[in-house]
């Protein structure tokens, strides 16, 4: 189903390997490690390195973010099933999108300030700061957190990290970012690290890349707008998230992405000349039909976007 040859080792390495180590280095001054995931994927794609190089002895909360697209309906049970699994202390639920956005700030934030209650204690006296470190896969909303905490909690410009769909913007750890004036407490943004989990005996495990990628937590060029498509269409299908149906006015289900790619590009006229021969010819065009089957399911045309259905049913 991937693309011969992909090799996804050769998107970002230097930075993601550096990364790391800068987050290392700046252990000795945290306070706090908080986690931040796609809350569409809580159990694909988390990167165990975090675990294990960065979390040991410290205090540790996941922050599953855009719940505004994966919906609530398995809120508990994903909640249960990570504290089962040992891999999350503390998880909380938010969006910082719209409305959602002040109420989940206050949350993380009550969750934070509920970490530090211990030191607090014991420094009564004199000034007294926290340092977290916020980490995460790439594009899963660790600089939003950041701006929105900042905006929230300070009169300061909240635009202090850069944003964007795009992963791989932070490319490296950033200066302490002041979020909380009481108490005073500082985040370090960092850029997104790849889960080792994509690949299995050095072989790249398609579930993982392509739900990674549908999250836009890869860039859609490297693993090609119409094999993603493919593969929402496939979930779509298998989860019975029939939505699409009605979205984009077709007859009845359908496990053909040619066909539904076709459908999309004439209802919309996506079309590109091509000069063959020395004549100009006009063909649909299928990936700007892929594209925008992708745009629908990550606006949340196409019902919410809970992609792991099929790890949480396992038993």
């Amino acid at each position: 189903m991937l693309p011969d040859g992909l090799r996804l080792e050769t998107w970002f390495p230097a930075h993601m390997f550096s990364g790391m180590k800068q987050m290392q280095a700046k252990l000795r001054s945290v306070d706090c490690v908080v986690e931040v995931h796609d809350a569409r994927i809580p159990f694909t794609g988390r990167n165990s390195q975090f675990n294990r190089l960065l979390f040991r002895g410290r205090p540790h909360l996941l922050f599953l973010n855009k719940t505004d697209l994966a919906g609530t309906m398995h809120q508990q049970k994903v909640a249960e099933r990570l504290a089962d699994s040992g891999t999350a202390h503390e998880v909380v639920f938010g969006s910082f999108k719209g409305a959602d956005k002040r109420r989940t700030s206050h949350v993380l934030m009550h969750h934070l300030r509920r970490t530090f209650e211990g030191k607090m204690r014991f420094h009564r006296e004199g000034l007294t700061e926290y340092n977290v470190l916020l980490v995460g896969i790439p594009n899963v909303g660790k600089s939003s957190a950041i701006n929105a905490l900042r905006e929230c909690f300070t009169d300061l410009n909240a635009n202090a990290c850069r944003v964007g769909r795009k992963p791989g913007i932070t490319r490296s750890v950033t200066s302490r970012v002041r979020i909380s004036e009481r108490p005073l407490i500082y985040m370090f943004d960092t850029p997104g690290v790849l889960t080792p989990e994509i690949y299995v005996d050095r072989r790249i495990r398609p579930d993982v890349v392509l739900k990674l990628g549908l999250c836009e937590c890869l860039p859609d060029e490297r693993i090609g707008v119409e094999v993603l498509a493919d593969y929402l269409l496939y979930l779509c299908n298998r989860q019975g998230r029939l939505a699409y149906v009605n979205e984009l006015q077709l007859e009845n289900d359908c496990d053909d992405i040619g066909h539904v790619l076709r459908h999309l590009a004439e209802k919309h006229e996506l079309r590109r000349r091509v000069t063959l021969y020395g004549k100009a010819q006009t063909f649909l065009d299928t990936d700007l039909a892929a594209m925008k089957f992708l745009e629908l399911f990550r606006r949340g045309r196409l019902g919410d976007q809970f992609l792991d259905l099929d790890i949480l049913a396992q038993k």
